[in-house]
């Protein structure tokens, strides 16, 4: 059964790095963020937040959603600028009678290939192992996010093809591919 406490919230560090939890005060980088081109260029449908009030409200979804354990965001961070948010890397779509979630991540453009996503990555896998007791943790990627799909299989995900015949085409767009890492 997976252990989903997430108060108080579970800070961690890597070498470079503090994932924190995010707060309202992270509302224009998560809005500067979500908002730019490079980032939603793979993304299918995901509307733009159109002022900071949008960002806030946002964010205390996520806070409120974290409280009743069906998400848990980290916001990426180098650990000499804690206060400005560079990502985020998130559990979602937890499935706790399947042992299972979804990781999801985004990143500034300026901040991407410095190994920072890699660096978060793994960390909150760990996390998602030892700490939640995951045994399966999905990922949903565009076939063309190439960055997305080499990061993914760097950390030992597979293309799970049952899972795309189950819903790529009547819940993912066709553009859609499923990665799976199975817990030993």
């Amino acid at each position: 059964m997976l252990h989903l406490q997430f108060s108080p919230f579970p800070t961690l560090e890597t070498e470079r790095l503090l994932l924190r939890a995010v707060t309202v005060d992270d509302a224009a980088n998560m809005m500067d963020i979500r908002n730019h081109a490079t980032v939603n260029k793979y993304i299918h449908g995901r509307a733009p937040l159109k002022n900071i009030e949008e960002s806030k409200a946002r964010i205390e979804k996520i806070l409120a959603e974290q409280e009743e354990s069906k998400v848990i965001m980290w916001c990426i961070c180098l650990k000499e600028q804690p206060q400005n948010m560079l990502g985020s890397i998130v559990f979602w779509n937890i499935e706790p009678e399947n042992d299972l979630a979804e990781i999801g991540y985004e990143l500034h453009p300026e901040h991407h290939n410095k190994g920072i996503m890699s660096e978060s990555v793994k960390k909150v896998l760990v996390y998602g192992k030892e700490i939640m007791l995951l045994k399966t943790i999905t990922a949903y990627t565009h076939k063309n996010n190439l960055a997305s799909i080499k990061l993914l299989q760097s950390n030992d995900f597979q293309r799970d093809f049952g899972l795309e015949n189950l819903f790529v085409g009547k819940t993912e767009p066709e553009t859609q591919t499923i990665y799976a890492l199975n817990v030993k």
